[in-house]
């Protein structure tokens, strides 16, 4: 089974995205490794809400009695050493919409 490209060569896409001065924005899983901007959901929120449904039904609940969970929370990520880099200047009302900035 091969791994999936993204889990496999994050860090590698980010790098080189950077590299070329390529602005792009990455799933929030990726910003990890840096780049200009991410977006999404946290998998390992998603990973736990997730386990919190499995204890429910290994404790007894009815697997079709549970409601469906979606996760509502997304986030947006901004790096500014990133925008430095690239000559990026974000615009003040992104920088306060965002859900962390770093760099």
């Amino acid at each position: 089974m091969h791994p999936r490209p993204q889990a496999t060569y994050g860090a590698k896409i980010v790098e080189m995205a950077n590299d070329a001065r390529l602005p792009a924005i990455f799933g929030r899983d990726h910003a990890r490794y840096g780049p200009l901007m991410a977006y999404g959901t946290s998998l390992a929120f998603a990973a736990r809400r997730m386990a919190s449904q499995v204890d429910s039904i290994l404790k007894g609940a009815n697997a079709g009695a549970l409601p469906v969970e979606y996760v509502r929370r997304s986030e947006l990520i901004v790096n500014l050493s990133a925008a430095r880099k690239m000559a990026v200047a974000f615009p003040d009302r992104l920088l306060r919409l965002a859900s962390q900035v770093v760099g």
